[in-house]
C-alpha cells in the first residue's frame, strides 16, 4: 500500500517549491531519531504508563533542544504522534518544526486506531486513540513523499495485527539547489 501525506510549507505559500540557482558541492547533515512520541524510555508498550501533558512538553522541549544543537538540514523522525489520546493530542511534527524552525515538514501517520486497549487488564491506564508514524523535517523544499506500508509480520494472532502499528518506508523528494533527491524514513520491524 502507498500513500501520500501530509506536507507542510513556509505560512503563504502555495504551488509547488521554486528551484534554486544550482550551487556548488554542498554536504547534506541528516539526523534520524525515534523519538518515542514524547515518552522516553520506558515507552514500550510492555511498561506503559501514563504521564503528565508536563512531562511531554518537558521531553519535546529537550528533543528540539537537541535537533537545534545538531544543526541538521534534515530531521527523520520516526515514532512522532498527531493527535494522540497517549500524548496529550498534540501533533508533535508540527511543534518540532515550529520549535526548531524548519521551514518544511511532511507527516506519514502508519497507525492510526480509535482506541487500543492496552494493557488489557489495566483499564485506567490504556493507551486509548492513536495518531503516529513517522515524520520529515526540512530545510529544503519538500516536492512529494510517497509512504510505503510494509506487510505485517506472518503468524501473529488476529488480535495483534488489528491493533498493529504498521511499518513503512517515508520517501520524500528535497529540492537540493536545481537536483531533487530522495531520502528515505525507515521504521522497520523489530521482532520479526
Amino acid at each position: 500500500l502507498t500513500e501520500t501525506g501530509k506536507l507542510y510549507g513556509p505560512p503563504g505559500r502555495s504551488g509547488p517549491p521554486k528551484a534554486a540557482p544550482a550551487a556548488g558541492p554542498r554536504r547534506l547533515k541528516v539526523l534520524t531519531w525515534n523519538i518515542a512520541y514524547g515518552y522516553g524510555l520506558g515507552s514500550e508498550a510492555y511498561s506503559y504508563s501514563p504521564r503528565p501533558k508536563a512531562a511531554f512538553d518537558e521531553r519535546l522541549d529537550r528533543v528540539a533542544a537537541l535537533i537545534r544543537k545538531a544543526d541538521p538540514d534534515v530531521v527523520l523522525l520516526q515514532e512522532a504522534d498527531f493527535h494522540s489520546s497517549r500524548s496529550h493530542d498534540e501533533d508533535q511534527l508540527a511543534r518540532l518544526k515550529a520549535a526548531c524552525g524548519f521551514p518544511y515538514a511532511a507527516a506519514a501517520p502508519s497507525w492510526s486506531a480509535n482506541y487500543v486497549p492496552y494493557p488489557l487488564l489495566a483499564p485506567a491506564r490504556q493507551v486509548g486513540r492513536i495518531v503516529s508514524g513517522g515524520g520529515v523535517l526540512s530545510r529544503l523544499p519538500i516536492v512529494s513523499q510517497a509512504v510505503v506500508y510494509h506487510d505485517r509480520p506472518a503468524g501473529r494472532p488476529f488480535w495483534y495485527n488489528a491493533f498493529y502499528l504498521r511499518r513503512y518506508s517515508q520517501a520524500v523528494t528535497l529540492l537540493a539547489g536545481g537536483t531533487e533527491l530522495v531520502v528515505i524514513n525507515s521504521h522497520l520491524e523489530d521482532t520479526d
